[in-house]
């Protein structure tokens, strides 16, 4: 009994260790930018704009898991007895609370610097900016998103349902897209084929405007929700799956449904609207939705995962 007891306790342990080394060696990886601008070379590439950024933050990182061991460890001794008798669900609430908690941070982070100049704030101006790739909020949905994938991979090594693996490559694909950004891109060349729309950045679907590239995402996303429905009520109960249905309208009210919000301030204002109140709302809104809509389902994850792992260990 004690050896189980003190198994999430190393856990604790290990994540500190890890953590301390990846933030030193980040940390070393920032060193070039000391150098005087003469010398040149490929090792001052390191030191340039955006890597500087991209050190900075996963570093930052670093030192806060570090942290956040550290301090779970001195503050909360009754954690590991904790985590050995809270139930699954239990355990999974926790878990989406420390990533709401997240999401909170992110998104007062993102209001409190949107009307700042990048001669005010620096890089802080742009680390917040919900509407860029390779920012610290898409860098965390895109990390959520890989956890997630982990997750049902576990999952699907439980129990073999093909569910899970197909949930495995569509959230591993989604952490790519939230970081790079391949549906704008696809977005861009059907609007460069000239096939369809006037040469603006949005094009009129009745009364209503929308980017190009939900003309291919909204038609893959219908077929892809519907089979994932019918493959979800075979690997997981009536709660769960509901709960999965939730998770996937509210991703797609934030993906889809703000996106064309947005697509339509900015047919009308062009890029004033992203800078508005209006438009900064529905961009808070937009991004806020997606993260949402992937805690929930990491939450769905997670506990099918502990519930089956408990299972099991009941039969050994």
């Amino acid at each position: 009994m004690s050896t189980r007891i003190e198994y999430p306790h190393h856990r604790l342990q290990l994540m500190f260790l890890l953590s301390i080394t990846a933030g030193v060696v980040l940390h070393l990886l920032q060193l070039p930018s000391l150098l005087p601008q003469r010398e040149a070379g490929t090792i001052m590439l390191l030191a340039a704009w955006p890597q500087r950024f991209y050190f900075w933050t996963f570093e930052a990182l670093a030192w806060l898991l570090a942290g956040t061991a550290l301090a779970l460890n001195l503050f909360s001794p009754n954690l590991p007895a904790w985590y050995e008798g809270a139930t699954p669900t239990q355990r999974a609430r926790a878990l989406g609370t420390a990533l709401v908690l997240v999401q909170l941070l992110l998104g007062l982070g993102f209001w409190l610097t949107r009307d700042k100049g990048a001669d005010q704030l620096r890089w802080l101006r742009a680390a917040f900016w919900m509407g860029g790739e390779f920012r610290i909020p898409a860098i965390f949905a895109s990390l959520q998103l890989w956890f997630a994938a982990w997750l049902s991979f576990q999952c699907y090594r439980l129990d073999r349902a093909i569910f899970w693996f197909a949930s495995a490559l569509v959230c591993t694909y989604l952490g790519f897209d939230e970081l790079l950004s391949f549906h704008e891109a696809v977005g861009v060349l059907l609007k460069g084929s000239t096939l369809i729309g006037d040469g603006e950045n949005t094009l009129s679907v009745g009364p209503v405007r929308t980017y190009f590239w939900p003309l291919v995402f909204l038609p893959l996303l219908l077929v892809m929700s519907a089979w994932f429905l019918v493959a979800a009520r075979r690997a997981v109960g009536p709660r769960a799956l509901w709960q999965l249905v939730l998770a996937g309208l509210v991703f797609a009210t934030g993906a889809l449904g703000f996106e064309i919000v947005e697509a339509n301030g900015a047919a009308r204002l062009g890029e004033a609207w992203f800078n508005s109140t209006p438009g900064q709302i529905v961009l808070l809104a937009e991004e806020s939705f997606e993260t949402l809509g992937v805690t929930l389902a990491v939450v769905v994850f997670a506990r099918h995962r502990w519930q089956t792992l408990a299972v099991s260990r009941g039969v050994d």
